[in-house]
């Protein structure tokens, strides 16, 4: 069997032809102009024997309790977590994530952005479907909703999910992938809250994501219908206000107030190549 080695990481920042603005109690939240990399969304490509995984997420500052800034995610990836990845293997997913915290803690967004590109990358070297490496497809079909939710700015590692639990402070923890950093730690938390009767919610808009909504998706696919609060927030990134520019074509949508897990190797979500060369602000290369 291959080792599946990673030997480069592309990243990309990609614009969004619709600008989404919202303002709530804590700040704002803003897209920005077509043409602004702050608030872009970051891609990232890993390549490892053939096989190349891929995840976005849109790092949500400024103007939001979440601080990390697409600025940030890009220079964490490029100078440091990108670096570290370099020969380790994509089946290495713990030692992957134990380097992450020994080179820079907390940047949720640059973490989850890789951990979930790294898992994209392991589904498609087995050909399976991400959630088949997750705990199996529990629920196909997914419920959608615009939450608002009990432990969620209070959650981001999973150490703040034992305190929570401890505490008896909270009924459900909000899990945003982009803000605890992905979907290993989101498995942890779910742990933590199995054990302590605390149930989850899939939080986070996937503004014009196909591939930060697929990994929402997934997650949520993977955990029993008992243990989830609420249906799941990634409505935005389904193609129901605005197209993905880099995914425009997809059968990734709602129905019905529902929308299926994709079913193809890893996310499931493939990515128009050349739309993705008309989206790209800015491109660097590790490796």
């Amino acid at each position: 069997m291959e080792n599946f080695m990673i030997e480069r990481i592309e990243i990309f920042v990609t614009g969004l032809p619709v600008r989404v603005q919202r303002i709530f109690s804590s700040g704002s939240y803003d897209t920005g102009p077509a043409e602004r990399l702050l608030s872009k969304p970051v891609l990232v490509k890993i390549y490892a024997d053939g096989v190349v995984g891929c995840a976005q997420i849109r790092s949500i500052s400024p103007g939001h309790f979440v601080a990390d800034t697409t600025h940030g995610a890009v220079a964490a990836i490029r100078e440091i977590y990108g670096p570290g990845l370099i020969g380790k293997s994509i089946f290495d997913i713990e030692a992957i994530n134990e380097m992450f915290d020994a080179r820079l803690a907390n940047n949720p967004a640059a973490r989850a952005v890789l951990d979930i590109a790294v898992r994209d990358a392991m589904g498609k070297a087995l050909n399976q479907p991400l959630y088949n490496l997750l705990g199996g497809c529990c629920q196909p079909r997914i419920p959608l909703e615009w939450s608002v939710s009990m432990a969620d700015e209070a959650l981001f590692t999973i150490q703040d999910a034992y305190a929570l639990a401890e505490a008896r402070a909270v009924d459900a923890y909000c899990i945003k992938l982009y803000k605890i950093g992905g979907i290993t730690p989101a498995k942890k938390i779910a742990g933590i809250a199995e054990a302590a009767n605390i149930q989850l919610n899939c939080g986070g808009l996937a503004v014009q994501s196909q591939l930060e909504a697929a990994a929402g998706a997934h997650f949520y696919a993977s955990t029993p219908a008992s243990q989830m609060m609420g249906a799941a927030e990634f409505v935005f990134g389904l193609n129901a206000t605005a197209k993905d520019p880099i995914c425009p074509e997809s059968d990734f949508v709602v129905r019905d107030g529902h929308v299926d897990v994709p079913h193809g190797p890893g996310l499931g979500i493939n990515i128009d190549e050349a739309a993705l060369k008309k989206h790209t602000l800015l491109f660097e290369r590790v490796g």
